[in-house]
This record gives structure tokens, C-alpha cells and sequence, in this order.
């Protein structure tokens, strides 16, 4: 986090808008941080992916055009401070919900602390199941088959409960036809679900006593 400015991108790449004084404590970071955790309402930035009347955002602000954004709420679940503040700087770390943007979130502090503020850098260490750790640098994929280094689809679902079905149902299973599956008691909104060979077919949304098909990947 940059203290002391906003700019068009609300991070170091735009062009800075507006500058202020910065007079600020360790104790006042520290509370305005804090305050943030828990649902709150951001503003997305004109520099974004998000489509108003069917044109993306970006497109508009390449051409100088600032529309109304309507609020989206987020979920801060916990944020830290990392380093010290010097020289108006700090860093954090912050664990959110889909859809924060954190180059708001560190806008929104710098608002909060009445001096402004922008992002200086970010560094993305985990999307759902996946961590910083399963990467693989640019130099280590040029040197490798990059086959050897995919992720199996199975493991973006690991957390859903594992369903293996019985031979008798193979042909309705890879059909993508409902499974009538009475010994399920369903607990579960979706389930992975394997052939009786235990090969991974598909994401299932579960009903009583039934199974349907969500998503399919036989064959990936």
C-alpha cells in the first residue's frame, strides 16, 4: 500500500489523479486495517473486466469515460500488516472472497486514513485449492514437458465428496443421464463422481436419492 495519492488505475501502472499530505500513525494503520475485516461494499475500479451495458469497463476508461459503478459486496476474512510503514509504504496480506479487488481495497484505506492511497505491487499466493507452491516459473516450463507439470482436473474438487458408481450404471453415467442413486443420502449440494475402473467422469448436483449431472469431463 502507497499512501498519499490516487490514480486512474488505483495502482503504481496509472497515472496519479490527486496527492495529499501523509500524517499518519502505526495505531491509526493498524485500527483502519482492522476495520476492514468482515463484508464490505467496494466500488470497482473503472480499470476492470466488469461489462456496464454490455462494454467492459477498461474499454471506457481508455476513452476518458467515467460511469457509475454500483457497489459490490466482498468478504475481507483477514487482513495483515506484513512490513512496517516507512516512507508511506506498508504491505499487507489479505485472505477475501471472489471478486475483491485489492487494488480497491488498498484506494479504500488510503480513503479511510484521509490521505489517499494506491497499490504498489501484488502477489497472488492462492486461488481456492491452489497455492504459490504449485507454481512453476516461466524458465522452469521452458526447461520441462509441460505435461509432466499439469494438475488433474479432479483436484480443483477435492473438497466435494468422492462417488463411485456401480458398473451396472456406466452407460446412463456417460450419457449424462440422472443417476437414481438411493444408497446416497444426500448432504452435499455436488459430488465427484468416478466409473466402478475409479476414473474421474464429472461433477454431479445431488437431489434425494438422485444424482444429475453438472459438468462432465470424460475424456480430459
Amino acid at each position: 500500500v502507497i499512501l498519499g495519492a490516487y490514480t486512474t488505475t488505483e495502482d503504481s501502472t496509472g497515472d496519479i489523479v490527486e496527492t495529499y499530505e501523509v500524517s499518519v500513525t502505526q495505531p491509526q494503520v493498524t485500527e483502519v486495517l482492522q476495520s476492514f475485516v468482515g463484508l464490505y461494499e467496494q466500488i470497482p475500479p473503472m480499470y476492470s473486466a466488469i461489462k456496464i451495458n454490455g462494454v467492459r469497463l477498461y474499454e471506457l476508461a481508455r476513452k476518458n469515460i467515467v460511469v457509475d459503478r454500483p457497489k459490490r459486496q466482498v468478504k475481507i476474512l483477514e487482513i495483515s500488516q506484513i512490513s512496517p510503514l516507512n516512507e508511506n509504504r506498508f504491505k499487507i496480506k489479505v485472505e477475501c472472497s471472489k471478486g475483491t479487488y485489492i487494488r480497491t481495497l488498498c484506494t479504500d484505506i488510503g480513503r479511510k486514513l484521509n490521505c489517499g492511497a494506491h497499490m504498489g505491487e501484488l502477489l497472488r499466493t492462492k486461488v481456492g485449492n491452489f497455492t504459490i507452491d504449485n507454481s512453476v516459473t516461466l524458465a522452469e516450463l521452458e526447461k520441462s514437458n509441460p505435461l509432466d507439470l499439469l494438475i488433474s482436473i479432479e483436484s480443483l474438487f477435492k473438497d466435494y465428496k468422492k462417488i463411485v458408481i456401480n458398473e451396472s450404471l456406466t452407460k446412463s453415467l456417460y450419457n449424462g443421464n440422472q443417476l437414481d442413486y438411493a444408497n446416497y443420502d444426500a448432504q452435499e449440494e455436488f459430488v465427484r463422481v468416478y466409473d466402478y475402473l475409479d476414473n474421474f467422469v464429472g461433477i454431479y448436483r445431488t437431489a434425494p436419492d438422485k444424482l444429475i449431472v453438472e459438468k462432465m469431463f470424460r475424456g480430459v
